[in-house]
């Protein structure tokens, strides 16, 4: 059996990328070629090929590879003449490679791949699958029906998600868990790189992996923070933020609310490929993720708006023993049971954020006790096999059918 993996997010290597690497790199095994394609050349295009699969690029429109949300904010009317112009003829490209390299399925990895490859291939026949990995807020209304009535096949990463989509298409839904590749974090975790600075004695780190953009939720991790200092009775603790500044005014908004705050023990340290070092050197991993926001700045305010779903931070951080602070978003509170695997609080709601963050600073008891039950739940749960397995299953169930 042959899979085209199709990749709209070729410049970024955030958790989607990483979760479908993962699945790719098992299918040889259980007797499924990947054929992988990307509309563009960039950082994640890399890392495959730095994986050894083979990586084949067919351009895409300019205007749909750039990243962000624009095309989302655009009415109907542009919608529609955008498609005509750049996406239906790209789709086109995409199902004539399809045919000649003989695919048997179409997998679009994420919405955005599914609204720039799928049309043609699924009018043609081509089964195709379609990975809906978080909520579907940026998304409007028409696009909400498209990502439900293209592909013949839905993947959930979480039962929560299953709401997204009209409940015409919840029938073909099927939600398979994200997962944990225990081989792969160990062989990273073996590697040489070093964390920027050594752990400090007695002080506790508290970490957030992800992009610095406004659904992220820095902005209340910053307030949080603030409220931690003024309110823990013990040496102050060093937050560390772990991700790539995706959007140049809520940088500038970051900030200055780090400058507002006060906060000379918040560190921005970018992104890293390898953050398991930091992992590591952490005691608590938090994720304030919101849903819809708009954030008032001086310079005009940013919307904020979630597409987050089973986040692979939290099956990270639980796996390797740490007790977890996250919004009830998405299929968070799936993995996270509240008060047993750490907290899960209100998304906006930095006051709640800082009274989970102290109760944790006071308990070194607790973080230990959490974080032991955090790794049992991951390892029995969220494991790449039991990914694979169910993926494979479904590929067949597509192949049989047609």
């Amino acid at each position: 059996m042959r899979v085209l993996f199709f990749i709209s997010e070729y410049s970024r290597f955030n958790g989607a990328q990483r979760s479908l690497l993962r699945l790719v790199r098992k299918l040889p095994a259980v007797g499924i070629e990947p054929v992988i394609v990307f509309p563009g050349e960039g950082h994640c295009t890399a890392m495959y090929r730095e994986a050894n699969l083979p990586v084949n690029v067919i351009p895409g429109p300019p205007l749909f590879t750039r990243f962000g949300q624009r095309l989302l904010q655009m009415n109907w009317l542009q919608n529609l003449a955008f498609f005509a112009a750049q996406i239906a003829p790209y789709s086109f490209k995409v199902a004539a490679y399809a045919k000649q390299q003989r695919v048997d399925i179409l997998h679009c990895n994420t919405p955005r791949s599914l609204l720039m490859a799928g049309y043609v291939p699924a009018l043609q026949g081509i089964p195709v699958v379609s990975y809906i990995r978080g909520l579907l807020t940026p998304y409007s209304r028409w696009q909400r029906f498209l990502l439900g009535a293209l592909p013949s096949r839905s993947i959930l990463v979480c039962d929560s998600v299953r709401s997204e989509l009209a409940s015409r298409f919840r029938s073909k839904c099927v939600t398979i868990y994200d997962s944990i590749d225990q081989q792969a974090i160990q062989d990273i975790e073996s590697s040489e790189e070093q964390p920027f600075f050594s752990k400090e004695q007695g002080a506790v780190t508290i970490a957030i992996f992800g992009a610095v953009v406004p659904e992220k939720g820095y902005h209340h991790l910053l307030r949080a923070a603030w409220l931690v200092n003024q309110r823990f009775q013990g040496p102050r603790p060093r937050f560390i933020a772990l991700g790539e500044f995706m959007d140049s005014r809520y940088r500038s908004y970051v900030a200055q609310l780090i400058q507002k705050y006060d906060l000379d023990n918040f560190h921005c340290l970018g992104w890293r490929d390898n953050p398991f070092p930091y992992y590591r050197m952490s005691d608590i991993v938090v994720l304030p993720s919101v849903v819809r926001e708009q954030i008032p700045t001086g310079e005009g305010p940013l919307e904020a708006q979630s597409g987050e779903g089973l986040p692979l931070t939290v099956l990270e951080a639980m796996y390797l023993e740490k007790p977890v602070v996250a919004s009830r978003i998405g299929g968070v509170p799936e993995v996270v049971v509240d008060g047993e695997t750490g907290y899960v609080i209100p998304p906006g709601d930095p006051e709640k954020l800082s009274e989970a963050i102290c109760h944790l600073l006071e308990c070194p008891d607790k973080r230990r006790v959490m974080g032991e039950a955090g790794a049992m739940r991951v390892r029995s749960l969220f494991t790449t096999e039991v990914m694979v397995q169910k993926t494979v299953a479904l590929y067949r169930e597509l192949v049989e059918k047609r």
